[in-house]
């Protein structure tokens, strides 16, 4: 019997990562797709032929098309999505340059409807599932990240109404996690140093009940599940991993 096939985006790093490692792990055969052909293929060295990594910037559309030409040639179609590439932008809303306010909404938002959009005709006509990376700063807003907050509000939005049309015609699932701080490298990527962003998880995951930030396995297993068949009459949710971070109410 062959293996499902998932799209996983900004597979190379952090959360991406750990769900493309995870996956490959519990039977899926993932294809990784992100900026960068080195980190993709380091991830996909650790678990052989599981992962087939694939360059694909998705702030452009012809990268994107080519992305999804490549997995019909491959595979033939798509059992499942990840839509977990993002970046973030640190600081004050008044002192960023709108330039990277526009990039940051062009990969977080549109790339994610860019994604979805050419990847639903991959589907089969049984079905499958999406699912969507927010994060708990949609509803639990922190300063300086404003933009990056708004783009995961948006993604929440965009996870129910999907799931309102596409349950009915398509028989796909569409689910969203919302992560507090895990460890990756959005932050530093984003221009942190990182003494600066050692010391924030360390702070923050004192802070937590749980009392320790997410690793990127905690997401992964969560992720698993939602595109399992055990998750089948779950679809429109968003669901806080988080360490308890949402019980705070703030």
């Amino acid at each position: 019997m062959s293996k499902p096939v998932v799209l996983v985006t900004g597979g190379g790093s952090g959360i991406g990562a750990g769900i493309v490692a995870h996956l490959a792990a519990t039977g899926w055969q993932v294809v990784s797709a992100g900026r960068r052909q080195a980190t993709l293929d380091a991830v996909a060295a650790e678990v052989a032929d599981s992962v087939v990594p694939l360059v694909c910037d998705i702030t452009d559309g012809s990268s994107v098309a080519g992305l999804m030409k490549e997995i019909a040639s491959r595979f033939g179609h798509l059992d499942a999505l990840v839509n977990n590439a993002g970046q973030t932008v640190i600081g004050p809303f008044k002192d960023a340059a709108f330039a990277e306010l526009e990039q940051l909404i062009d990969v977080n938002l549109t790339g994610t409807l860019r994604i979805t959009h050419q990847a639903l005709p991959l589907f089969l006509p049984e079905g499958g599932s999406i699912l969507n990376m927010g994060s708990t700063l949609a509803s639990h807003n922190q300063p300086g990240t404003t933009t990056y907050a708004a783009s995961k509000g948006a993604i929440e939005s965009l996870t129910r109404g999907l799931a309102l049309e596409l349950g009915p015609t398509a028989h796909i699932r569409v689910n969203c996690i919302r992560p507090s701080v895990v460890r990756s490298e959005i932050m530093t990527s984003a221009g942190m140093p990182p003494e600066a962003y050692e010391k924030l998880i360390e702070d923050r995951g004192r802070g937590y009940p749980l009392r320790r930030i997410g690793e990127p396995a905690d997401i992964a297993h969560m992720a698993e599940y939602l595109l399992s068949d055990k998750a089948r009459w779950i679809t429109g949710a968003i669901f806080d991993v988080d360490g308890g971070y949402a019980a705070w109410g703030h």
